[in-house]
């Protein structure tokens, strides 16, 4: 993994709060997220754990900008983006975990490909057929794929095309929420490797949320610990997942090995 000193995204005193009535609002605080602040270098990539609702989809769906902050600031690249749509759209892409609603299944593969660039880009339409093989190519899909419409495809297939819509803008930044942790050991393993293909050649940094420890700590640098809505631990991966004094962190490590050798054993 290949990072920079220059700080690529800040969040700082980040809160958001439960979209919910007035009514509920005047007696309960209800923030989901509460004071959250990091930073992540360009080209370093972030996993974000943490237990059942501690926040982390909506962290992740605050820096994509897919939810607006109740209070706080994100930066990337020292600038505010909250309301510069096509420059959020073109460096930050997100990868949602339902595969079978993320794809309009009415469509072929190179017009999902093709809708991103038209919209983002004076590409000249030889341009855009150009990238989309190329991109298709970069998450080992074979041309052929691009005729094809969602149905026709494996769940593997629909999730590297998924990738490959997310990489199709040359973008710095992609999120993943929840969606690599729910496949089966072999396609894990592949995602995880070519995400870290992906790392180096292009240098891209990744933010993730998942349960599995194990992904955190092949594919990402930093890792933040969420409980309740606040950060509890962020640092280097390696050093919190191998030596953490923390009792939240400690409780996941405890329950993903006890899950894992349950797994192992059945």
């Amino acid at each position: 993994m290949i990072s920079s000193t220059e700080t690529l995204i800040s969040v700082s005193g980040l809160c958001y709060r439960n979209p919910s009535s007035w009514f509920t609002r005047m007696f309960r605080s209800d923030f989901i997220l509460k004071n959250i602040t990091f930073s992540l270098n360009d080209g370093e990539s972030l996993a974000i754990i943490g237990e059942e609702r501690s926040g982390k989809s909506e962290l992740i769906s605050a820096i994509a900008g897919l939810i607006t902050p109740t209070k706080g600031i994100i930066l990337y690249n020292g600038q505010t983006y909250e309301s510069n749509h096509q420059m959020r759209a073109q460096n930050f892409r997100m990868i949602f975990q339902d595969q079978e609603t993320a794809l309009n299944r009415k469509l072929r593969v190179i017009d999902i490909l093709q809708i991103p660039l038209l919209i983002n880009t004076d590409m000249a339409e030889n341009e855009r057929v150009e990238r989309i093989y190329s991109t298709l190519n970069l998450v080992d899909l074979p041309d052929s794929i691009a005729t094809r419409y969602p149905s026709e495809l494996s769940y593997g297939q629909m999730k590297r095309v998924s990738f490959a819509r997310a990489l199709i803008l040359n973008p710095k930044v992609i999120l993943a929420n929840k969606s690599i942790s729910s496949f089966d050991p072999n396609l894990r393993a592949h995602i995880c490797n070519m995400i870290l293909r992906l790392q180096k050649e292009r240098k891209i940094s990744t933010i993730i949320t998942t349960s599995d420890l194990e992904i955190a700590r092949k594919i990402s640098d930093k890792i933040l610990v969420l409980c309740k809505g606040e950060v509890v631990e962020f640092g280097d991966t390696r050093k919190i997942l191998n030596s953490s004094q923390n009792e939240i962190t400690q409780r996941l490590l405890r329950n993903y090995n006890n899950e894992y050798r349950f797994k192992r054993d059945s």
